[in-house]
């Protein structure tokens, strides 16, 4: 009889670490957000976006390169770094 109510009880905590385990995996996947890792630089972080001037471009846009004789190339994008 006493291992009947234990075991109950084990069922009964089972149940409640899962229920607790799918709100943790919940909140976690809230936590990985671009919206919450924005809120978190700007409040906690006192972080801001950058102006446009200190923004710098360091990767091509296109598969176009200069050639060493100063004409245009195409650059196959497998090429592209």
């Amino acid at each position: 009889m006493q291992f009947g109510y234990e075991l109950g009880h084990a069922r009964q905590e089972q149940v409640r670490l899962r229920e607790v385990k799918r709100v943790l995996s919940l909140e976690v996947a809230s936590f990985k957000t671009p919206e919450r890792v924005e809120i978190v630089a700007r409040t906690l972080l006192g972080m801001e976006a950058p102006a446009p001037e200190r923004v710098i471009s360091i990767g091509r846009t296109s598969g176009v390169t200069r050639t060493t004789s100063g004409g245009l190339a195409s650059v196959p994008t497998s090429e592209q770094p």
